[in-house]
């Protein structure tokens, strides 16, 4: 059995096996009993449930006529975050979708930032820059740098079980603050036979994954 470490850092391997394009028009979340998917090409994202099935299909055009969005996340039943890497702004939606306010980290705090960001606490997120090398911790707007690489990370992804940088098959874990927890390798054998031509996520002890042809949500696992 994968261990669950192992588990969740598959999901980088799938994200990173140099099968993205390099604004890739889907990205893929989930929070509690849903799975997001967004165009962000089309500005539409997608709601699934955990058996596949689309609950939702909401329509974010509106937050931004203009731009991409690389990169959705929701934080909690009333919050959900919206990327523009290429911009650099954050939209913060509220729990019907509506825009609240927007974070210019380019304007504000002069960095350009990588798509993915992560909410670690109301009104504060994890996020890194552009080159993939540093990330930062944004709380309340005050812009705080809590790690720097001499190499350009892979990936990162940040759950319960804290920060988690990809290095290629090397892997880091830090807690929200920062703070070195522990490291490791994921052996190639290891996720052999489980990579997809697109998007995915780990979850739930499942893999989703969304095919751009299709427009279908997928899922082996459980």
């Amino acid at each position: 059995m994968i261990r669950k470490h192992v588990r969740i850092l598959l999901f980088f391997i799938f994200l990173t096996s140099g099968i993205l394009y390099s604004r890739d028009n889907f990205s893929i979340s989930a929070y509690g009993d849903k799975i997001y998917v967004l165009d962000g090409f089309g500005k539409e994202l997608y709601v699934y449930s955990l058996t596949n099935v689309l609950v939702n299909k909401i329509e974010l055009k509106n937050i931004s006529p203009s731009g991409f969005f690389d990169f959705f996340i929701r934080y909690d039943d009333f919050i959900s975050y919206l990327v523009d890497s290429e911009k650099g702004i954050i939209y913060i939606l509220d729990e019907n979708y509506i825009l609240k306010k927007r974070s210019d980290i380019v304007d504000s705090h002069g960095i350009r930032i990588y798509k993915k960001i992560f909410p670690t606490g109301y009104n504060s997120v994890l996020l890194a820059s552009y080159d993939k090398n540093r990330i930062y911790s944004l709380k309340n707007n005050i812009l705080k740098e809590i790690l720097s690489f001499e190499k350009e990370f892979t990936d990162i992804h940040f759950d319960g079980n804290g920060l988690h940088v990809l290095f290629g098959s090397d892997f880091s874990v830090y807690s929200a603050e920062g703070r070195y927890i522990k490291s490791g390798s994921i052996k190639p054998g290891k996720s052999k036979g489980l990579l997809f031509s697109t998007d995915s996520l780990n979850t739930d002890g499942s893999v989703y994954f969304f095919d751009p042809d299709s427009l279908k949500l997928r899922s082996v696992g459980k």
